[in-house]
C-alpha cells in the first residue's frame, strides 16, 4: 500500500538531500579539526559549499536515472495493468480437476458474454452460443471485426468466463479445470506472432526440450527446412536477425503449435500473410 507517487516525489529527495547535508556537515567537522590555519578552513569550506551548490544538480541527475531505468514506480505501472487482466473474473477457488483423460470434444453449451462492467461497451458479442468440436475435426469460425471470434477464443482458454452458460472439455466445465493444465491443452497461433530474441530452434520448441523427431516433423509440416538450411548457421541463427518475412514468421509460430503438439489447436489469423499456395 505505499503511496509510489509520495515516495518518488516526497521521500527520495528529502532522503537525499538530509544524507547530502550529514555529509557536509561531518566534512565540516572534519576539516575544522585538521587544518593548520584560518585560511586553510575558508579555503575548505569553500569547498565544501561548492559541493552544496552542486547537490541539487546530483539530485536532479539521479531522479532521471529513476525515471529512465526499471524502477518502482514503472514497476507499480506494470502491476496496475496486471490488476486490469486479474479483475476480468477471478479464478475459481475449487480447481479440483488437474488432469483428464484423452481429450474427445470442446463444448460450447448456450453461452453469452458481454463486455459490460470492464470499461468497454454493453454491446453483446455472443448470445447462447452452442456447438460441439469432436476429436479429429475442424471447426471454421468467420466474422467480421468485433463480432466475437476471440472472444471465443478468451472463453476457451479461460481469459473471461462466461455470463451465461458453460465451456466443457469431456464434458468437464473449465472452471473447474486447473488453469495451467488447460493452457497446456491448446495452443495458439496468432496473426501477429511475435520472435524471441534467440535461435530458430528455441523459437519452435520453447519452452520444451529439443525433439528432434518432433521437431523435423514440424519443419516439414510447415515447408521451413529449405528456408533453414539456406542460412548461414541453420536452426542457430537468430531468429530475430535472419530477416524472415511476415509469411516465414507465421511459418514458424504454426511449427511451434505443431511441435507443442497439443490436444486443440487454435489458429487467430494464423496464415493471412501466406500466399494461397
Amino acid at each position: 500500500n505505499i503511496n509510489i507517487e509520495k515516495f518518488k516525489d516526497v521521500l527520495i529527495p528529502n532522503i537525499f538531500l538530509t544524507l547530502g547535508w550529514l555529509i557536509l556537515f561531518i566534512d565540516t567537522v572534519i576539516l575544522f579539526y585538521n587544518v593548520g590555519t584560518y585560511q586553510e578552513f575558508l579555503a575548505s569550506i569553500g569547498s565544501v559549499l561548492g559541493c552544496m551548490v552542486l547537490c541539487p544538480k546530483l539530485l536532479r541527475e539521479f531522479k532521471k536515472v529513476l525515471d529512465t531505468y526499471y524502477t518502482p514506480i514503472a514497476f507499480d505501472e506494470e502491476c496496475s495493468k496486471l490488476d486490469k487482466i486479474y479483475s476480468t473474473r477471478l479464478e475459481s477457488k475449487s480447481e479440483s480437476i488437474p488432469s483428464l483423460e484423452e481429450v474427445q470434444n470442446l463444448k460450447f453449451n448456450s453461452v453469452s458474454f458481454d463486455y459490460s462492467g470492464y470499461g468497454l461497451n454493453d454491446k453483446v458479442l455472443l448470445d447462447r452460443v452452442d456447438f460441439e468440436i469432436k476429436k479429429g475435426e475442424t471447426l471454421g469460425i468467420i466474422g467480421l471485426p468485433g463480432s466475437g471470434k476471440s472472444t471465443i477464443v478468451d472463453l476457451i482458454t479461460k481469459v473471461i468466463r462466461p455470463r451465461q452458460g458453460n465451456v466443457s472439455i469431456n464434458n468437464c466445465d473449465l472452471n473447474k479445470l486447473n488453469t495451467q493444465y488447460l493452457r497446456e491443452l491448446v495452443s495458439y497461433v496468432s496473426g501477429d506472432f511475435q520472435l524471441m530474441d534467440d535461435t530458430i530452434e528455441k523459437n519452435i520448441t520453447f519452452p520444451s526440450k529439443l525433439d528432434e523427431y518432433k521437431y523435423n516433423e514440424a519443419l516439414n509440416k510447415c515447408n521451413l527446412k529449405d528456408l533453414i538450411f539456406a542460412l548461414p548457421d541453420r536452426d542457430e541463427t537468430n531468429a530475430r536477425e535472419a530477416n524472415l518475412s511476415q509469411a516465414d514468421i507465421q511459418k514458424v509460430a504454426l511449427a511451434h503449435a505443431f511441435y507443442k503438439d497439443s490436444s486443440i489447436i487454435i489458429l487467430d489469423d494464423a496464415t493471412s500473410k501466406l500466399d494461397p499456395i
